[in-house]
């Protein structure tokens, strides 16, 4: 993977994959090129650098499907989460009820990562706390702010999923 990490940056810097979320495109790559290496064919030597490329290539594509995916199943949520306020309703109980109805509609992880973050923990704190690998932790510390970014901003524009 090391003769690959050039070719791997490159590609994700091209689609505009932010270094934050380089993590989880280079798990899904290894998970790829383990199960290539599984097959039969490829026992006696290594993947060919064509199938490198594609493999990244299609990785880079599925991880921002993933991503866009997600970001529209967390626009879709807002339907369902009556408690945030109109624009007009910005004051500082608006704001707190937008922020709580708006974490209610996370994922269990993710939310409780984002609560943590909230009260002041660090990413290794909350890894600790929870049990889960620094890695783990960020990766849903970062995509639950994201989720909720997303929903205040709905929020606060007036936007409707």
């Amino acid at each position: 993977m090391k003769q690959w990490n050039a070719l791997i940056t490159r590609t994700a810097s091209q689609f505009g994959i932010q270094w934050t979320d380089l993590d989880d495109l280079l798990q899904d790559i290894r998970i790829r090129v383990w199960r290539a290496m599984q097959a039969p064919r490829e026992k006696s030597g290594g993947l060919p650098s064509s199938y490198m490329y594609s493999l990244v290539r299609s990785a880079t594509v599925d991880f921002l499907r993933r991503r866009r995916d997600r970001r529209a199943s967390v626009h879709l949520s807002l339907d369902s989460a009556a408690n945030l306020p109109a624009p007009s309703e910005l004051t500082v109980e608006g704001v707190e009820r937008a922020l709580e109805g708006a974490l209610l509609q996370l994922a269990p992880e993710r939310r409780v990562a984002v609560r943590l973050h909230l009260d002041g923990k660090h990413l290794s704190e909350i890894g600790q706390l929870l049990d889960w690998s620094e890695g783990k932790a960020r990766n849903l510390l970062y995509r639950g702010l994201d989720d909720l970014k997303l929903m205040l901003r709905g929020s606060a524009d007036g936007e409707e999923a």
